[in-house]
């Protein structure tokens, strides 16, 4: 087994990123309003670990299970990865079913969407997505070191550094054109079908050379590029609507084993970082500001749902702060892989106790892919639950209040398994 390099010290950083570092809530307040304010042109990346670099996920499995033994190159590994999408008749039928283009680009942002092995690395346009990703799960720490800290990255992707997919391929179309006007060649003796078969199909091995590349999530789509002289035309279809959703926008990242980091810093040495980070302390998110932020979120018209709170607490359920939650009119979503224990036996614990106290408005998917691990499973928790608990909570809980949410209505708490003792004394 291989292992990633990690930062050391927050000052190794500053060699390959404009490192700003927030140590107070007024330094973050003031930062991320500037932000939001001026974010047009700006991706976002936050990782809740600061030592931590930008690999993609096909580096960290190229590194840490040492792949090269078993791949003649990086880019034969990513090639492999492609492959197998491509074999795959059920995925080629869902492709086909809902016209989906089958490129190459189209099949690595499935494996990055479905959490596989790609070296592809997630941005978005958004600025509260990824404080979001800051925050979540992140491991609190105040030992003065690299540790207390998270990460996040911004880039300015109109920089002239900063190539989309769509300039590569149209620029390329232009030289073509250009060498082709210089030889004394018939235009009928000219094949051009390899070079449309080749761009249609986002052949990654056309772009492997390159050492980052930018697929935007906002201007996918259908592109057509045309050689006048030729009377050639080639339409090529990168369409990826999870990726318009989500806001965001990939790099590709080619090297083996360099961080986007260490590689934008080794191609541009004689220029300025060009990604930003913020280096923010943790502290900062610790749970005694929850509230203050829930505070602000509803004050702005909006219903926050806190999602899984079963896995929020360490040692024991605080009930009183979750019917806080409730009564300010906040909506408890629990993860249905919880019931299952794939978060662990606390998550799975509290669950059940969320559920018997009815503490809770909502059950629903923690999916991160079709199958395997965190795959969809609300089925065999309904039907695992239905056993335990009447029909109608958990057809409450799984089907009817998810639906009150997405139609903008009020949802119900159930009242839960109480026992006939606490029935009584409620009475009285």
């Amino acid at each position: 087994m291989g292992s990633l390099n990690e930062y050391k010290t927050l000052a190794e950083k500053e060699q390959f990123y404009n490192c700003i570092r927030i140590e107070t809530e007024q330094e973050f307040d003031n930062y991320f309003n500037q932000i939001q304010t001026n974010s047009n042109g700006y991706a976002f990346r936050s990782i809740n670990e600061a030592k931590f670099k930008l690999y993609s996920s096909a580096q960290r499995q190229w590194i840490w299970n040492d792949l090269s033994n078993a791949h003649t190159s990086f880019n034969n590994y990513i090639l492999s990865l492609i492959s197998q999408i491509q074999q795959n008749s059920n995925i080629t039928t869902f492709f086909s079913s809902n016209k989906i283009p089958t490129n190459d680009f189209v099949i690595l942002a499935l494996l990055q969407h479905y959490s596989q092995p790609s070296p592809l690395i997630d941005f978005t346009y958004n600025p509260l997505t990824t404080l979001f990703f800051a925050f979540d799960r992140m491991t609190p720490s105040n030992n003065g070191t690299i540790d207390d800290y998270v990460s996040i990255y911004r880039i300015n992707y109109d920089q002239p550094c900063f190539c989309s997919i769509q300039e590569v391929n149209t620029n390329g179309v232009l030289n073509l054109e250009k060498e082709l006007q210089k030889l004394d060649i018939p235009i009928s003796k000219i094949d051009t079908s390899s070079v449309t078969t080749s761009i249609a199909n986002l052949n990654y091995t056309n772009y492997s050379s390159l050492d980052y590349i930018l697929i935007h999530g906002d201007k996918m789509g259908i592109t057509n590029i045309s050689i006048p002289l030729l009377g050639f035309t080639c339409t090529y279809d990168i369409t990826n609507p999870n990726l318009k959703n989500q806001e965001g926008l990939f790099i590709l990242n080619t090297s083996e084993d360099k961080s986007l980091g260490e590689l934008l810093r080794e191609k541009h040495r004689f220029v300025s970082p060009l990604i930003d980070c913020f280096d923010v302390r943790k502290e900062l998110g610790n749970e005694n500001e929850v509230e203050d932020r829930l505070y602000e979120i509803q004050y702005k018209g909006y219903t926050p749902v806190i999602a899984h709170v079963e896995r929020y607490f360490k040692d024991s359920l605080d009930i009183e702060r979750i019917q806080d939650f409730i009564d300010n009119g906040y909506l408890i979503q629990v993860n249905a892989t919880s019931f299952l224990g794939y978060h662990g036996k606390h998550a799975q614990k509290f669950a059940y106790q969320l559920l018997n106290q009815g503490l809770l408005h909502v059950i629903a998917t923690d999916t991160h892919r079709c199958d395997g691990h965190r795959s969809p499973c609300l089925q065999e928790v309904f039907d695992l639950l239905v056993k335990k608990y009447s029909y109608e909570d958990i057809h409450t809980l799984m089907y009817e209040n998810p639906l009150h949410i997405i139609n903008n209505e009020e949802v119900d708490l159930i009242e839960g398994k109480t026992s006939f003792f606490k029935k009584i004394f409620k009475r009285r």
